[in-house]
């Protein structure tokens, strides 16, 4: 089986009978975990539990036209104005409104890469060139090749940082050296920080750039760090104001509602969820990778992860080993990500995000089983 279920997609009848398990088999797997889905394993705090309860009457409003004390709130999270944020219904309403605004875009876009990216620009009838980080070079950025490759035919360059599968990650400088060649070629350079705080978001975050470059544009999500996928909220950062009005005016109005507005609010301010959640991904991410080594010489290899995910491979004599493996996996009530579906990648690689220290263990078991059969 090639293990092609999303990270959310967690029905598990669905799943029984792809994997042809009986009702009793499923009765006793009970629920699934999802390594697939990269939210963070903490889940939404209990002070924001309560708090949101006592907000409940916001449904009976709109929200605001302007979003003004969201923006205010993503602003003070961020470091910037919020005269530079928008906000949408999950980033991936940010992402549709930046390729749109192109009209026809041609995109660079750094690979593999999440595949909302290349659905965006067929959907505004662009074209896509392809920028691949080399297996040979675990899947780090050389940002002086990056820079080299953008074109003056580019009207974008579309960068997921941390990189979604490799977990790879782009410093400032480089980010600095990419952003200069973008503005001497005309270049957006669009990232997408989805995973940012799980890698540092004041180390890595582009934000402190947003003044000095014109031709940046950062979106950030609700679903990943503060685990509210469902929430369907995101922002994004410009100083480009011609940019930010035009992707204004053609944005559906109320897109956010005033459910997520309020609790946008809430998560941007609860500093000890936000540092408490970043402690423990960053100590879990060590432990994991340490227990990852251990199984080196069987051959199996993964890459330096900056993210709450790693990127592994088994080596050749492991014959379709992320299938295998994905199949080991759902019996036991866990799903990873068979990773052949990104562009440049094979059967032989597989990521999975850190969750509870437990499930963490039961998942290592499985992988060492595959290698050592």
């Amino acid at each position: 089986m090639k293990g092609e279920f999303h990270g959310s997609d967690l029905d598990p009848e669905a799943i029984a009978r792809e994997y042809h398990i009986t009702g009793e088999e499923l009765k006793k797997i009970g629920s699934f975990v999802s390594f697939a889905a990269n939210v963070n394993p903490l889940g939404i705090p209990e002070s924001f539990r309560e708090k949101m309860s006592e907000k409940l009457d916001c449904i009976t409003r709109y929200p605001e036209r302007d979003y003004a004390s969201l923006r205010e709130a993503v602003g003070r999270y961020a470091g910037v104005s919020a005269e530079h944020v928008l906000v949408g219904n999950g980033s991936t309403e940010l992402i549709a409104g930046i390729i749109r605004h192109f009209r026809h875009p041609r995109a660079l876009m750094v690979e593999p890469a999440y595949s909302e990216y290349h659905r965006a620009v067929e959907l505004a009838e662009g074209r896509t060139d392809s920028f691949f980080l080399r297996e040979e070079e675990d899947f780090r950025f050389i940002p002086e090749r990056l820079a080299d490759a953008v074109g003056e035919e580019h009207d974008l360059l579309i960068l997921c940082n941390p990189v979604n599968p490799t977990s790879s990650v782009l410093d400032r400088d480089g980010l600095r050296l990419i952003l200069e060649k973008c503005r001497r070629t005309g270049t957006l350079l669009f990232t997408d920080e989805t995973y940012i705080e799980f890698a540092g978001v004041r180390t890595y975050g582009a934000e402190p750039l947003i003044g000095e470059y014109e031709n940046l544009y950062i979106i950030r999500s609700m679903s990943k760090f503060f685990s509210a996928p469902g929430l369907r909220l995101g922002y994004a950062l410009t100083s480009d104001q011609k940019l930010r009005e035009k992707i204004l005016s053609e944005q559906d109005p109320w897109s956010v509602s005033s459910f997520a507005e309020e609790a946008g609010k809430l998560l941007l301010s609860d500093t000890d969820f936000q540092e408490r959640s970043a402690r423990y991904l960053s100590e879990e991410r060590s432990r994991v990778c340490k227990a990852l080594d251990e199984l080196s010489p069987y051959g199996l290899k993964y890459y330096r992860p900056y993210a709450n995910f790693v990127l592994c491979r088994f080596p050749d004599r492991v014959e379709q080993g992320a299938s295998r493996l994905f199949g080991r996996c759902i019996r036991r009530g866990m799903m990873i990500r068979n990773a052949a579906s990104f562009e440049g990648l094979t059967e032989q690689f597989f990521r999975f995000c850190f969750m509870r220290k437990e499930d963490d263990d039961r998942l290592l078991e499985a992988i060492r089983e595959e290698l050592q059969p």
